[in-house]
Order: structure tokens, then sequence, then C-alpha cells
């Protein structure tokens, strides 16, 4: 390789990305965390938290992104079904990180740290060596081991006794559920899924340091954190402006719309079937089946996956995995002598789910009353119509 080609090569690349040591900060240098509001995907709609590390000397201004997966990795989408998503720290430059968010109409804060020139030193150093090859990679767990947190434990892990976060400004701790319905409304098809695949464990209440899981709850937190017995951050400063989202019509594309037509819908069949002394068998089939394949999803993540917040999980009872064979058993135009003691036993697991929701052993998606109404007043009409048959 010439000198000039050689010359072309490292004016490309980026200023310390070649170097085998992190070059030494200048005092212009400013470290500081970025906390970007909601997007409309799923995957988005908890915000994010990054670090920016500023040197106009050293011609540094590079964003420090844990929020990164690849989905073209091999096995991506069946060791994310399995609970095995690997994520990585990804560092690039700020106008790009930016242009992004601006695409997507995402609001933008940054909070600079309040840190001593060896302090940023330090956590310059921690971020370089966390970016090395050999250390980006990390699992991911959504309330436990993410953007966010990685930030926090960041600070703690360079600041030991130097930083303090006082989480008492957090009141009335909330439960992990209520902490994804603060993010997503209860009537979404994204929480609707959420709901029915996470099971009882996250019920209970988090503790306050748990709360940091989340980039908003993160950002409050670093305004009640001190570093060295000092304010650790200053005032919040608005890079990118909250925008305003269209919800218009938005009832008609959500879960309890559709779980409400359908009730209807099957109280309608219902009295139909009533007067005419026939049943519906794609309805009951289909509304059983599709109950069923429900049943098997909450039994593959309970037993079959690494997740740990899709155990125990009490939607069983009424998405009972039996379903399936029973609602192809109803696409039968004859029905087996054991219809009868089906119906009942999935009038009793509906009944014991109200019980269990009304007793908090499991907090359950409002989107599922129509559902469950629905479920029970066929199995009513089942038990009505092959009472009259014996």
């Amino acid at each position: 390789m010439n000198r000039l080609a050689l010359l072309l090569c490292l004016v490309c690349l980026y200023p310390f990305q070649a170097q085998a040591q992190t070059p030494e900060l200048s005092k212009f240098a400013k470290i500081s965390v970025l906390t970007c509001g909601p997007g409309d995907e799923l995957y988005s709609s908890f915000g994010h938290s990054a670090v920016r590390v500023h040197d106009q000397a050293l011609g540094i201004d590079a964003v420090y992104n844990y929020g990164v997966f690849d989905p073209s990795g091999p096995n991506f989408y069946l060791n994310f079904t399995k609970g095995k998503m690997r994520y990585r720290l990804a560092r690039y430059g700020f106008d790009d990180f930016l242009r992004e968010y601006k695409i997507d109409k995402r609001w933008v804060k940054e909070q600079e740290l309040a840190l001593d020139q060896s302090d940023k030193q330090a956590y310059f150093n921690f971020l370089e060596n966390n970016y090395k090859p050999e250390n980006r990679s990390y699992w991911y767990h959504f309330f436990f081991d993410n953007c966010a947190t990685r930030i926090r434990d960041g600070l703690q892990n360079v600041g030991q006794n130097r930083i303090v976060y006082d989480s008492t400004f957090i009141k009335n701790p909330y439960t992990f559920r209520e902490l994804i319905r603060q993010n997503l409304p209860t009537n979404s098809w994204s929480c609707f899924g959420i709901d029915i695949a996470l099971g009882s464990v996250i019920d209970q209440q988090a503790p306050a340091w748990d709360h940091l899981y989340l980039p908003a709850y993160f950002m409050a937190q670093l305004e009640h954190t001190t570093w060295k017995c000092q304010a650790l951050v200053g005032p919040k400063k608005e890079i990118l402006p909250e925008v305003p989202r269209d919800a218009s019509g938005y009832f008609f594309k959500s879960p309890l719309f559709a779980f409400v037509l359908l009730f209807f819908l099957s109280l309608w069949f219902s009295i139909r079937n009533r007067k005419k002394n026939k049943r519906s068998r794609i309805l009951d089939g289909l509304l059983f089946t599709l109950a069923g394949l429900a049943g098997c999803l909450i039994v593959f993540l309970w037993f079959f996956t690494d997740h740990t917040d899709t155990v125990n999980n009490l939607n069983i009872l009424w998405a009972f995995p039996l379903h399936l064979i029973f609602g192809i058993v109803l696409f039968k135009r004859k029905l087996p002598a054991w219809t009868k003691a089906y119906a009942k036993f999935t009038l009793a697991g509906l009944a014991i789910a109200v019980v269990v929701w009304l007793l908090g052993l499991q907090i359950f998606s409002t989107v599922v009353i129509p559902i469950w109404a629905t479920l029970a007043l066929r199995c009513v009409f089942l038990l009505r119509s092959e009472a009259n048959k014996s």
C-alpha cells in the first residue's frame, strides 16, 4: 500500500478506532446521557437510552448504544422465541443517531454528566472497553439487562462509592405489569399480546431500582443521583421536541372492538341457532381452536423457553391447550358424548380465572372479558343443545 492510500485510510477511519489505547479526552470533552421518546413499533414503545461522548478538540461526537440487535444472525427468530436474545453495544456518529429519531418523530433529551476530567476519562475507558469485540455482546433481558440498565450499572461500576442513586423519589412503586402498561395502552394489540404471554410473576411489585429499566425512569433517576456528593446532571436539554401522534380512529383497530364485535356476532348466531335448532360449527370450531392455539403458546413459553417472565401464566385457565382438540371436534356435525363434560370444564376454568383476577393472583387484560363472555356463551349453548338431544 502506498503512502497516499494509507493516508486516505487513516483519514476515513473513526478518530480513535484504529488505536490500541483509548485516547486522552481534552478538557473540552462532555459526556451525557441521551433519552429518547417512544416510537410506533413495539420494540420502540418504551423509549431508549444511550451515551454521548463529545470532544471537539479530538473531533469525537459519538453515541454508545447498548440497544442494537442483529436479526440476520444465525437462528435469530428461534433464539428470540426461546428467550435467548443477543444484543450488543454499537458506536456511531451523533448526527447519524439523531437522524434516525428525527425520521421516526421521537423526542430526544440530553443530560450532561457533571464529572471531573479523571472521571470522564474513566467512564470513557469503560465504554471503549465495553466496545471491544469480545465485550460488546450481552444477553438481553427486558426488565433487568437492557439499554438503560447497562448505562446505570456502568456508571455504578466506574463511580463505586462516589455515586449514590437516591430512588426515594419513586413514592409508590408499581408492579412490572403496571410499568409496561404505562408505555402501552391496555387496549392495544401489543399490550394484549404481552398480557397473554407473560405470567403472574410480573404482577409482583418492582423495587425502585428495577423501575430504572425504563428510560424515562432512568432519566428521572439521574436528577436524583449524586457523584462525589454533587448533583450528577444539570438541567435537561431538549434536542428533538415531542411530536403529537394522531390517535383518531384507533378504537376501531383495537382488540377490544374486535372482541366485542365477536361477542355480539356470537350472540346473534346463538339466538339464530336456537330458533332454527342448528349449531354454527365454523364459529365454535374457530373459537376453540384459536383459544387452544393460544394455550399451546402459553405452555411453550412457560416450559420450553428460557424466559423467566412467562412462567406461572394463569391465562391457561381459559386459553387451555386441549381447546385445540375440542375446536377440531366442533367442526364436525355430530358431537361426541363428552361434549357436555368439556363445556362444563371450560366454564369452570373461566370461573376460576375470574376468582384469580379478583384475588389479584394475576392481573388479566380487560380485553379478555369479551373473549371469556363469548366462550361462556357458546359453552352454555352447547350444554343446552346437547341436553335437548338427550
